[in-house]
């Protein structure tokens, strides 16, 4: 396990709220490839759900395939503590994911979250907007409202 995942783990779910920017960001509409690290066959289809979730939203540039030239975002399913779902850490460019997720909407759900991190996207707090971003958001997929805040930062994808 990771030491920022167990980390994160001690102190809550929400790390990356603490943050005023993300450090390692990927253009959404280049090729990005999610490379999961080990995975049971379910959480694997839970990525492919989730890089579904942010092409059929924003036709993002999302895959699993090998990519020549493309970044890879490993993607880690870890142990961790109850309130803690998922984290982007923006210093490696990686994602992490509490193992312990058994439904698999929200375990696609937290990984689009995290992906959402990836891209560049912050914490959207409840009160401001329903949002795929909205911090501990298990159920809540792409809304438009995702959608414009990465058309502001990276432009539309395939426009």
């Amino acid at each position: 396990v990771s030491l920022t995942l167990s980390w994160c783990a001690l102190v809550g779910a929400g790390c990356l709220s603490e943050q005023q920017g993300i450090d390692t960001v990927f253009d959404p509409c280049a090729p990005l490839v999610l490379a999961p690290v080990e995975g049971e066959l379910d959480e694997i289809a839970s990525i492919d759900d989730a890089m579904s979730l942010w092409r059929d939203a924003a036709g993002v540039a999302v895959t699993r395939d090998e990519v020549e030239g493309a970044p890879r975002v490993p993607v880690h399913f870890d142990p961790a503590g109850r309130s803690f779902h998922g984290f982007y850490d923006d210093a490696i460019g990686a994602v992490y994911i509490n193992e312990a997720i058994d439904d698999d909407d929200a375990r696609s759900v937290t990984i689009a979250h995290e992906l959402g991190h990836a891209f560049g996207l912050t914490h959207v707090p409840p009160a401001e907007r329903v949002s795929l971003m909205n911090p501990g958001n298990l159920t809540v997929r792409p809304t438009a409202g995702d959608v414009r805040a990465l058309v502001l930062l990276w432009g539309a994808c395939g426009g």
